[in-house]
């Protein structure tokens, strides 16, 4: 005998699936309004270029939920925009109730613990590894791929010579390999793999473009395999 079909049953479920796709179009759009007068750095980029790499890019992940996405839009909007208590919790709770609880706790831990601190700078980097070594897979993914963002574009800047702070790009390059052994092993063996190339790559990157500007033919040929 065949399974009556439960009309109100494919209802809810149409719903949540329309549901789940809308909170990915809502978290973009809240994240362009988040942003929408912010630049990259050092190539005055929209910044939006970032949030819109990443969350496609996490979208592609196996097992990858809505929310995810979701949160890789937004994975920045709270350590880089409220200015106090009252415009983070006005914030978050627009997250909530845009893209859901699931979304805000994603974005929550992505939200560096040590933003506007007094601390030093490596006092700070410590207590963000601590925090994050502690988040679920999920979250680690999703800064898996947005560090490896980060690494790309700023070999893209020094390549291009947009960027030629080599000693801020030395340290960044030393701080991600902490923040992968210290907080991100385990949660995706692709995308580790990914970032150690991105760490040597931008090592390399920085190191042939010192050498490039004493002395040209001194440049080092040996660049890591991609």
């Amino acid at each position: 005998m065949k399974e009556r079909l439960d009309l109100k049953s494919i209802t809810v479920y149409v719903y949540h699936q329309h549901m789940n796709a809308s909170i990915i179009i809502a978290a973009a759009q809240l994240a362009a309004r988040y942003h929408k007068d912010h630049t990259r750095k050092n190539n005055n980029r929209p910044y939006q270029t970032h949030l819109i790499r990443t969350a496609g890019r996490v979208a592609t992940l196996p097992g990858v939920k809505d929310a995810d996405v979701a949160a890789a839009f937004l994975h920045d909007s709270l350590e880089d925009i409220p200015q106090t208590l009252e415009a983070f919790e006005r914030m978050s709770f627009e997250i909530l109730e845009t893209c859901g609880q699931d979304t805000l706790d994603l974005v929550l831990a992505l939200t560096n613990p040590s933003k506007r601190s007094k601390l030093t700078r490596p006092e700070r980097k410590r207590m963000d590894r601590e925090h994050l070594a502690k988040c679920a897979r999920r979250v680690k993914r999703i800064k898996l791929v947005d560090r490896i963002d980060n690494l790309e574009e700023s070999i893209l800047d020094l390549t291009l010579h947009n960027d030629r702070n080599y000693t801020f790009n030395e340290q960044y390059a030393a701080e991600s390999e902490l923040l992968l052994n210290e907080a991100l092993r385990g949660a995706d063996p692709e995308l580790e793999l990914e970032l150690e190339r991105c760490i040597q790559t931008l090592r390399w990157t920085c190191r042939s473009q010192k050498l490039g500007e004493l002395k040209p033919d001194l440049r080092d040929t040996k660049r890591p395999l991609l």
